[in-house]
């Protein structure tokens, strides 16, 4: 039965089937005067798939009588109805804590598209130069410790107890606790957010779209993943065969290791194994170090090596993760996408999604549902087009005006061939030159770049292609140059940098972005000067793309599309085959119009592609 409870600072009320009206009547009232509400729910558990909503809890805060708490049972009585006219009105804002979390219920359970929406965690992350990856910084009950100097119940056996009615005092208090310190959290932080108005709006406008992307998941064709797997395991037993026997190398354990194959994974013989057999030291047994050897016979056990590698990850990390034991029972893979996981603003994501290897056989797995097809899309080399109007360098802006070839354009310049004589090897080599000298690559470093991708150069031809590449776009240096002495001069100044992009992102720089230091000689140190170069460009690109999310999720809303995978450049949408030359029209255009808020010089183009699986981009 609905009834009311008055605590310290605050009313309570909860509300069932019996007298909902009069509740909901009321709340709709004191809401119609207020800017912000807040929202925070109860669940039985944390996946709205599998979980139930218990409680939806909306705040109100009346200026003269204080917080009025509306707890309204949804285990007991259905409130979609009731509730959805004010959780979708334009007005007013929505506000929750870690929001995502929440309107993944509401929209997973009852059908429910709340906005617009504030969110006090990623205001606070945003506010305080932060990252999701601090995990323990930005909860609720830390923040209101911190900022408002209170304890919260957070008790582990409280906070799952929601499971239906009656509840205690104490249920109830806490609920209605988690309304009233989000509000006043979002006030204490309201002088702080005026100096990043337009990333916390833009963290908070693209919710809808992520949370959705989070439940939507990718499908798997659990036939190609059968088949490749079997495949996998008969090529990891094949190459394992290759392998030597480590009795012709002497160790310590030779003993024990006699009539033992060399551990592809163990480091340690690894290196003793070069060494004594090959007369190879090396320093670690990372994918670039093996890669550099050039003897001749250590080569092809590098090969081994490495391919034993790539088919252990394939099948414990990836294809195990695919099993149907694994998946939930509709069979899609989901992941968790962070939209401020890296320092820059870019998209982390827990899970496999994002990291999935790019093989043909491994994306041809992930297919839409019967009657469905994928719309792909990315964005075609922004990261250069980004740099390129941030740097105003007039060639390489002049290349993408008149849609010429920028790799081919390099590769001519640094391998010094006509432009119709450029390999495909070369070309190759020009795109890792032209994604690492941006950011200002050193020499060696392009080398090690280059080598990882097969093409084996000496370093006086690296300092040849670096001279090539600064010599073409000359605008880069000075732009450069420009970018490090400002904050070098802010670090030596203050200790830190506060670096903000053409979006109004901030990071912060410490000592250790801006100083390398010797683990010999801690006392010897050197400029870091890549993470100054490239922040400006990765934040900018991704604040684009994230643009795109908001201007995109109406439109997936409107034909029933769902948004399946989200890959830094790339976006992927499952919809119905009707409608998916529509769909590839709308995809293209708010991609484009996503990234032209803050790109006003250089074109924006993105290319998109109708498919029948994740492999056909």
């Amino acid at each position: 039965m609905s009834f009311e409870k008055q605590f310290d600072g605050f009313c309570c009320h909860y509300v069932d089937r019996e007298d909902r009206t009069r509740y909901v009547n009321q709340l709709k009232h004191s809401a119609s005067a207020a800017k912000v509400i807040t929202v925070d729910l109860e669940t039985t558990g944390l996946d709205p798939l599998e979980d139930l909503i218990a409680l939806i809890g909306i705040g109100v805060k009346d200026q003269s009588k204080g917080w009025n708490c509306y707890l309204f049972d949804q285990l007991d009585h259905d409130f979609s109805e009731e509730l959805k006219p004010l959780l979708e009105a334009p007005e007013p804002f929505k506000l929750g804590h870690n929001f995502k979390f929440d309107w993944s219920f509401l929209w997973h359970r009852m059908g429910i598209d709340c906005q617009p929406i504030l969110d006090t965690m990623l205001a606070a992350i945003v506010c305080e130069i932060g990252t999701t990856k601090e995990r323990n910084r930005w909860s609720l009950a830390a923040l209101s410790h911190e900022k408002l100097g209170l304890q919260m119940d957070k008790d582990e056996e409280l906070r799952t107890s929601f499971q239906g009615p009656p509840y205690t005092e104490r249920q109830l208090h806490y609920a209605a606790t988690d309304l009233v310190n989000t509000g006043e959290l979002w006030n204490c932080y309201k002088p702080l957010i005026e100096n990043h108005i337009e990333i916390v709006k833009l963290e908070c406008n693209i919710i809808p779209a992520v949370a959705s992307l989070e439940h939507a998941g990718m499908k798997v064709d659990q036939g190609k993943l059968d088949s490749l797997r079997s495949e996998a395991s008969a090529d990891k037993i094949l190459m394992e065969e290759k392998l030597p026997f480590l009795d012709a190398c002497s160790t310590e354990d030779q003993g024990k290791e006699q009539g033992k194959k060399l551990n592809p994974n163990s480091p340690k013989q690894i290196k003793a194994y070069f060494k004594q057999i090959f007369d190879i030291e090396i320093d670690d047994t990372s994918r670039i170090t093996l890669k550099e050897i050039t003897h001749k016979e250590a080569r092809k056990l590098v090969e081994v090596i490495l391919g034993c590698k790539d088919m252990q990850k394939l099948l414990g990390t990836y294809l195990k993760k695919l099993d149907p034991h694994s998946l939930p029972s509709d069979g899609r893979i989901r992941g968790r996408f962070k939209s401020l996981g890296a320092r820059t603003g870019r998209f982390t994501s827990e899970g496999i999604l994002q990291t999935m290897p790019r093989k043909l056989e491994i994306r041809e797995m992930f297919v839409p549902e019967e009657g469905n097809c994928f719309v792909i899309a990315d964005y075609s080399q922004i990261e250069l087009r980004c740099s390129s109007e941030l740097a105003g360098e007039k060639v390489m802006l002049r290349a993408f005006e008149k849609e010429e070839d920028l790799h081919r354009l390099t590769a001519s310049k640094a391998f010094k061939v006509p432009l119709e004589e450029v390999s495909k090897d070369q070309r190759t080599a020009a795109k890792a030159i032209n994604f690492g000298l941006i950011y200002g690559m050193y020499p060696k470093r392009l080398r090690q770049q280059l080598q990882s991708q097969e093409i084996f150069i000496g370093l006086s031809e690296a300092r040849q292609f670096h001279e090539a590449f600064f010599k073409l776009y000359r605008y880069f240096k000075p732009y450069h140059t420009r970018l490090w002495v400002r904050a070098d001069k802010e670090f030596r100044e203050k200790g830190e940098v506060m670096l903000k992009t053409r979006s109004g992102r901030v990071r912060k720089l410490l000592k250790e972005d801006m100083r390398g230091t010797s683990k010999q000689d801690p006392s010897r140190t050197w400029p870091r000067k890549s993470v100054v170069y490239n922040t400006p460009v990765q934040s900018l690109a991704s604040d684009g793309l994230k643009q795109a999310l908001v201007l995109l999720w109406p439109h997936l809303k409107a034909y029933g599309a769902r948004m399946v995978n989200l890959v830094h450049d790339e976006i992927v949408v499952e919809s119905r085959k009707e409608d998916a030359q529509k769909m590839s029209k709308i995809l293209e255009d708010c991609m484009v119009r996503g990234m032209e808020c803050y790109l006003k010089k250089v074109p924006v183009v993105v290319e998109t592609k109708i498919a029948s699986s994740w492999a056909e981009k």
